[in-house]
């Protein structure tokens, strides 16, 4: 599993404005879904995807189309299914041409998950947006980003631990 820093998390996401996949790319890095999971989404209300959306329905009028109800939301031009090696590819030449290390787009996934648990977003509320059946895989593969939060925890906790002790007595008893 690779992910990227922070840094090349910004740098990613402005190296994707500019292609055709933008949203896609941008949905899939704020959610961390799975690229079968994107190209199988019906289309939704969010701002991102409305703009998608209209954008489709000016590429269908030029070509003589309508946009259906059962229309994918990231698809064809012209509405058909986007094969996925399409979206690889596109992704592959995103990061090479930004200057990005060399990531699998499932990365994405792992990326989205790492930089929330580096925010110190509980591991449970990561777990449940992943659709992880349990807690306990989210910890066991993200556990290369608790280390540092282990240690910001323990910080945590001594700083507090300090501020209890420099509080005069009187003071602690008259707040519970």
């Amino acid at each position: 599993m690779a992910t990227f820093t922070e840094e090349q998390a910004k740098l990613f996401l402005e190296a994707v404005a500019e292609s055709r996949y933008h949203e896609l790319f941008t949905v899939a890095f704020y959610t961390g879904m799975r690229r079968s999971e994107l190209l199988g989404l019906p289309p939704m209300v969010c701002i991102l995807l409305r703009q998608l959306k209209e954008r489709q329905i000016g590429e269908r009028l030029l070509l003589g189309l309508r946009l259906q109800e059962d229309d994918l939301v990231f698809s064809k031009p012209d509405g058909k299914l986007l094969d996925p090696s399409t979206i690889t590819h596109t992704f592959k030449k995103i990061l090479k041409r930004a200057g990005l290390p060399t990531l699998r787009f499932h990365d994405l996934r792992h990326t989205h998950a790492s930089l929330m648990l580096k925010q110190g977003i509980h591991p449970k509320i990561v777990s449940e947006r992943l659709g992880h059946s349990n807690i306990g895989i989210t910890l066991d593969t993200y556990s290369h980003v608790m280390p540092g939060l282990q240690e910001a925890a323990a910080l945590r906790f001594e700083e507090g631990l300090q501020q209890i002790a420099e509080q005069p007595a009187e003071e602690m008893l008259a707040n519970g």
